[in-house]
């Protein structure tokens, strides 16, 4: 009997210990969100570069007061960065930190939100940013949040071709422009004078 006592308590043990591990190593809890950005090609200084920002729930945990909060972490410059309505109103996150009415908005279960972005770099390097999910109605607690990291390339610069800016005279073909000249004076006048050997 107290042999079962003592391995039913083992593996209860064990189960709990394995469970704890387990949870570490999933790492902070997301509750179902997601923030990803879309954008294709490379990204240089001084360049508009249009992106998405996705804001995606699976199953999440349904908040009925949420905003957006941007954050830059660190970078050579400060970038400018207009994210724009679906009726075409912009705003500069940087300026404005926040996406989203002043009182929140809802979110929750399966969706999808996608929002036009369009981001200039003023200096290459590589800029951190952070996208956090807030909870207006819990003193704009933390809900879910994630850091992008983006590389800006130095613009690429226009070599000039012209050589020595030296204009260098045509070759000749071997016929110069007088020869042309003189075979048309010579056409014209076998011209004349056949037709005045005809009219005789």
């Amino acid at each position: 009997m107290k042999k079962k006592i003592f391995f039913t308590f083992f593996i209860l043990t064990l189960i709990v210990l394995t469970s704890n591990i387990f949870a570490m190593e999933a790492g902070p809890a997301t509750q179902g969100y997601n923030f990803d950005v879309e954008y294709s090609g490379d990204i240089y200084a001084g360049e508009e570069k249009s992106a998405i920002v996705i804001l995606e729930g699976t199953d999440a945990t349904p908040y009925t007061n949420v905003r957006v909060k941007f954050e830059l972490i660190s970078g050579p410059a400060t970038p400018k960065i207009m994210a724009y309505e679906s009726n075409g109103n912009g705003y500069d996150m940087i300026e404005t930190v926040y996406w989203g009415p002043e009182e929140g908005f809802a979110v929750g279960n399966t969706f999808r939100n996608e929002t036009a972005v369009v981001a200039t770099y003023p200096e290459p390097g590589t800029y951190v940013t952070k996208l956090s999910l807030i909870d207006k109605s819990k003193d704009d607690a933390v809900i879910f949040s994630k850091e992008f990291s983006t590389t800006v390339l130095e613009t690429p610069t226009v070599e000039n071709n012209v050589v020595n800016n030296t204009v260098e005279e045509i070759p000749q073909t071997g016929i110069s422009i007088w020869t042309y000249a003189i075979v048309i004076l010579l056409v014209i006048a076998l011209i004349y004078g056949a037709n005045k050997f005809i009219k005789k």
